[in-house]
């Protein structure tokens, strides 16, 4: 009788724990009922969790590994999240939306020059978004551009001043000014590119062209 009732007790020990022993699974259901409720600290320690145990039996599962990116952009956990990305591009699972929220971070991250070739690249290969990628490209654009424009308005506005008092500093001041608009120009018809309708940038244009044209 005894030696019945330990083996019960035994059995029931050992399914316990079997009972307690979490599979890939269940950390992935566990991490997409977190996901659902917005709770992204849950669901990505439950789906890397998971990714250990799936990568373990050699079996990994694509979507984990945007979905812990997608947790780690939330919590702001940039490093991972971008790493997460690429590994969810390199499997080619939501390439686009992957390299989106990669241009996402890198603007946060103030990486302009990395922000706007991986948005360029998206624009180029993803059909469907590329209204959402150049929306951030035409947004760098005018805001690289106004700011070379308003720099020379600056400028200009302080040379002004000059035009009845001093009209010999004046031309040459206005000079200067003249080569801040030129570099500016370009700049704005590359914004208009993206802008196409954008009032502000073609006042800037038109008002950078009368300040060139201007004879001193």
């Amino acid at each position: 009788m005894k030696k019945m009732i330990f083996v019960l007790v035994l059995m029931m020990g050992f399914g316990l724990v079997n009972a307690q022993e979490k599979t890939a699974r269940d950390y992935k259901i566990e991490g997409a009922d977190a996901l659902k409720t917005k709770d992204y600290k849950t669901a990505l320690t439950a789906f890397e969790q998971a990714i250990k145990l799936y990568e373990a039996n050699n079996k990994p599962d694509t979507s984990l590994y945007f979905n812990v990116g997608y947790c780690a952009y939330k919590t702001k956990d940039y490093p991972k999240a971008l790493s997460y990305f690429d590994r969810s591009i390199e499997l080619g699972y939501k390439v686009c939306k992957a390299k989106f929220l990669k241009v996402a971070i890198l603007k946060k991250q103030k990486k302009s020059d990395e922000m706007l070739a991986l948005a360029e690249e998206g624009s180029k290969s993803c059909v469907k978004m590329r209204p959402k990628f150049n929306k951030i490209i035409a947004g760098y654009h005018k805001k690289v551009a106004l700011k070379s424009y308003n720099k020379a308005s600056k400028k200009l506005a302080a040379t002004n001043k000059y035009a009845k008092t001093n009209v010999k500093k004046f031309k040459a001041e206005m000079l200067k000014v003249q080569k801040l608009f030129k570099t500016a120009l370009p700049l704005l018809k590359e914004a208009k590119k993206y802008n196409p309708k954008d009032k502000s940038i073609q006042e800037a244009i038109t008002q950078s062209k009368k300040v060139i044209a201007t004879k001193y």
